[in-house]
């Protein structure tokens, strides 16, 4: 998140999200769900991992899609 380090409370989120300690993920995922689809894609919230991308190349098949940043 921009080299600033994460609040207790994003910690404590993605640790629920991605490794379900404490037990509880899918809580986090029901959140996330939520997050996602009520706030802008911009958002800096602890469901999202990294920050804003410009894509430099992108390249799709009916079976992959991959995404180059320089």
């Amino acid at each position: 998140m921009g080299g600033k380090q994460a609040s207790e409370e994003t910690v404590r989120m993605r640790k629920a999200l991605l490794f379900d300690e404490p037990p509880g993920r899918d809580t986090a995922q029901e959140a996330a769900r939520a997050a996602v689809a009520t706030k802008p894609p911009t958002a800096k919230e602890w469901w999202r991992f990294g920050g804003e991308s410009m894509l430099d190349c992108v390249l799709m098949t009916d079976r992959l899609v991959v995404t180059v940043e320089g």
